[in-house]
């Protein structure tokens, strides 16, 4: 199971207190706050004490308040600690009533304590999640998605495929709306982790971008002049060389061509050069498939004349056996 670098901490010094700790899944600390395990109740107010809030002074009594409501919720931690279970099914257990005992555990407290259990930070990995991966979403945002992300890697275990990343995309869309789906999409979707490692884009603006213009490619339903507008806008934002860069790095046919060049001893230069032609190619046929489309004779005319000319150049550039093993591999339906 992923774990998502969350680790289990304990409340309290009794056993009632760590069980609890330890399905509370409270180790999601902001940024520079320390990580240190609470042993006891005196930890606890040491570290809210350390928190400004307009009721310092109440302290004892809230920490009261506090125990309190941890060691009612602590009785349904029971089954933790029955070595003789599966591990899977320990975890899948402890993730259910992490996410249960989360949800009553802020309940109760806000509901005891007010606003002011937002303001300890014994009390901050409840209401404010460590790790600041999303600092553009709330709290509450954070940690919806955090639950969401949980509840999807628990139903997707036993998957024999595997899980579409764009279900819990449209779920964090269902329940928060859809642009923090957005931003939550183009922050970790597997695309925009692709495009991070290859583009090395020079502003926010530039990867948000070219991250739409590559989401919506990706689309089923997107027609031949919708792939050729976006394809010529891709190449508009990032220059030839660039666009030339991104778009190798997500053909699967340029590894076949890479090994072609290996064979052939040609340089990364001439490898890039022959692919920019086929693949600038590649457009300049499907315009003229889409512009002829009423008149077939005419269309395969200049599709023949276009396919000539393309591989009269590429020759020119690697040589006549290089040439036509780059063509034939750059023919073939990508994998």
């Amino acid at each position: 199971m992923k774990n998502k670098g969350v680790m289990f901490s304990m409340i309290a010094s009794s056993v009632l207190f760590a069980a609890i700790g330890l399905a509370l899944v409270v180790a999601r600390q902001p940024a520079g706050a320390s990580t240190a395990i609470f042993s006891s109740p005196a930890d606890l107010w040491l570290n809210a004490s350390k928190s400004p809030h307009p009721g310092a002074q109440t302290g004892p009594s809230d920490i009261a308040r506090i125990n309190a409501v941890f060691a009612s919720l602590a009785a349904q931690t029971a089954h933790y600690g029955r070595f003789w279970r599966s591990d899977r099914e320990q975890q899948v257990q402890q993730t259910k009533d992490a996410l249960q005992l989360e949800n009553q555990a802020r309940e109760t407290l806000l509901q005891t304590l007010g606003n002011r259990a937002r303001e300890y930070a014994s009390l901050w990995p409840l209401f404010r999640p460590l790790q600041h991966r999303f600092p553009k979403f709330s709290s509450a945002q954070q940690i919806k998605i955090d639950q969401l992300e949980r509840q999807f890697t628990l139903e997707n275990q036993s998957a024999t495929t595997s899980p579409s990343f764009g279900s819990l995309v449209e779920q964090i869309s269902a329940t928060l709306g859809s642009n923090v789906a957005m931003e939550y999409a183009i922050r970790t979707s597997p695309l925009a982790i692709q495009l991070r490692n290859a583009l090395n884009a020079n502003s926010e603006q530039e990867f948000r971008a070219v991250y739409m213009v590559l989401n919506a490619l990706s689309s089923s339903e997107i027609s031949q002049s919708e792939y050729i507008d976006s394809r010529q806008e891709l190449r508009a934002l990032l220059g030839a060389q660039r666009y030339t860069d991104l778009w190798s790095s997500r053909d699967p046919r340029f590894a076949a061509m890479q090994k072609i060049a290996d064979r052939y001893e040609l340089t990364d230069t001439s490898l890039k050069s022959a692919y920019a032609l086929l693949n600038d190619g590649q457009d300049n046929l499907l315009i003229a498939t889409t512009r002829y489309q009423s008149d077939p004779e005419i269309r395969a005319s200049r599709i023949r004349e276009l396919y000539d000319r393309q591989r009269q150049r590429l020759l020119e550039l690697v040589g006549s056996k290089a040439g036509d093993a780059l063509l034939h591999a750059f023919s073939q339906p990508p994998s």
